[in-house]
């Protein structure tokens, strides 16, 4: 969705400044998730980008249009002080979990959740085949969305309902309102630690699917370089 959910400004919409005016100063337009679309849809997108660019700076031939994909980076599990690594592997043996986020793609980030689970039940070297973790339930908030106490308690009350043993997060989401998150999930009471699920923090790493072509446009424009993603 390139010109978010309507085509409108904040608050009225979810773009930040109209979109010809930031194809404006851009170098290098990136049409990121890419991965969930088919390659049908990502030829429209191409085309409705370069005829945007068109308008928006005659000449702008040399804009540089390239599609990109989300991949994990890492997976974290928080405690009251600490983020510790975790392998993903641990994906394939935790039978329920839920999802947790306020930005502005869910879906994208479920998504990726949901692959990342199938592939960690597919590669897990067990003696036996892993079954694909089931995800119970999406806590979806606004993009930007400041937690609240009440909010995080409902939703980890509900995954322990739902039989989810772990909630997973962004990066973005925990470090924005982490320290709420520790109170709930971390610091919970005695009484409360039995159904609390653990917190996972889902790293991830955008990945250009022409590196190629996204490098030279930056060794040709050190300092300078605008990307619209």
């Amino acid at each position: 969705k390139p010109l978010g959910t309507n085509g409108r400004l904040l608050p009225a919409g979810s773009l930040r400044e109209p979109f010809r005016m930031a194809l404006r100063r851009a170098h290098v337009v990136i049409l990121h998730n890419a991965n969930l679309v088919t390659g049908r849809k990502l030829a429209i997108l191409r085309r409705f980008v370069r005829r945007e660019l068109h308008f928006a700076a005659p000449g702008s031939g040399s804009v540089r249009i390239i599609s990109s994909s989300a991949r994990p980076r890492a997976l974290f599990h928080a405690t009251s002080d600490a983020l510790h690594n975790i392998p993903f592997h641990l994906l394939s043996t935790t039978p329920r979990l839920c999802t947790l986020c306020a930005i502005g793609n869910p879906a994208a980030f479920e998504a990726l959740v949901r692959c990342l689970s199938a592939e960690s039940a597919r590669s897990h070297s067990g003696a036996r085949r892993q079954s694909v973790p089931t995800i119970c339930a999406h806590f979806r908030f606004v993009d930007h969305h400041r937690f609240t106490i009440a909010e995080l308690t409902h939703a980890r009350d509900r995954a322990h309902k739902l039989g989810a043993t772990a909630i997973i997060t962004t990066e973005k989401d925990w470090y924005r309102d982490r320290a709420l998150m520790r109170q709930v999930f971390c610091d919970a009471p005695p009484e409360e630690q039995r159904k609390t699920p653990q917190l996972w923090i889902l790293s991830i790493q955008l990945v250009p699917h022409e590196p190629d072509a996204l490098a030279s446009v930056m060794f040709e424009r050190p300092g300078s370089l605008q990307v619209k993603i």
